[in-house]
């Protein structure tokens, strides 16, 4: 209609497609570095953080993973001199997490890791009705951090001879069980099935 203008759409302000530009880079740039973000399970070392340092319920099981520990026990008898300290020697595996148990180191159990354990061992011994007998924890061959003591009972039977303790030790550190007896004569350590001779050590933190 005559004296009525027509309509047009504004061309956007120089400002304004400015504006778009940056606001178009700024979300692609943002994808991209959503893309690219490294996880986290690189960049933390295993075993690396304390349980304190974890607020609760923020890290799962399946991202920690299993923790260092192991359990080995003896499938036959060992005979102990008397009046002689002698490590108990372990041929079967339980549990073996992060090696601590070697086969070519048998009598022993090393931490693969530094921190806290729950250290325990286990023996039963044939009947005798002479002397005493003693299950040692031994660190690396000089420090003894746990010990178990008894004799023959009223039967003429030792009964079995459990010890435990928790123990820092540092990565490498080593945990042997110690045993002695004063019958007079070779004693023997009998086995149990898996119940003993047993030697377990636990990771339970830093």
């Amino acid at each position: 209609m005559e004296g009525k203008k027509r309509g047009w759409l504004r061309a956007p302000s120089p400002a304004m497609i400015v504006a778009l530009v940056a606001l178009v880079f700024a979300m692609c740039g943002t994808g991209y570095a959503a893309a690219k973000l490294v996880s986290g399970d690189s960049l933390i070392k295993k075993y690396s953080l304390s349980g304190n340092r974890l607020r609760a319920k923020t890290v799962s099981t399946s991202r920690v993973g299993a923790f260092p520990g192991a359990r080995v026990y003896a499938s036959s008898t060992q005979t102990i001199p008397s009046s002689v300290l002698t490590a108990l020697t372990f041929d079967k595996v339980d549990v073996n997490v992060g090696v601590a148990f070697k086969d070519t180191q048998p009598t022993r159990l090393t931490a693969p890791v530094a921190g806290t354990y729950v250290i325990t061992a286990s023996v039963s011994w044939a009947n005798d009705p002479n002397g005493n007998r003693e299950l040692v924890l031994e660190v690396n061959g000089t420090t003894d951090i746990a010990i178990a003591s008894g004799g023959p009972t009223a039967t003429n039977t030792a009964p079995q001879q459990t010890v435990a303790t928790t123990y820092h030790l540092a990565k490498g550190s080593y945990v042997r069980a110690m045993v002695w007896q004063t019958s007079g004569s070779p004693l023997d350590s009998w086995n149990d099935d898996h119940d003993a001779p047993v030697l377990t050590m636990n990771w339970i933190g830093q």
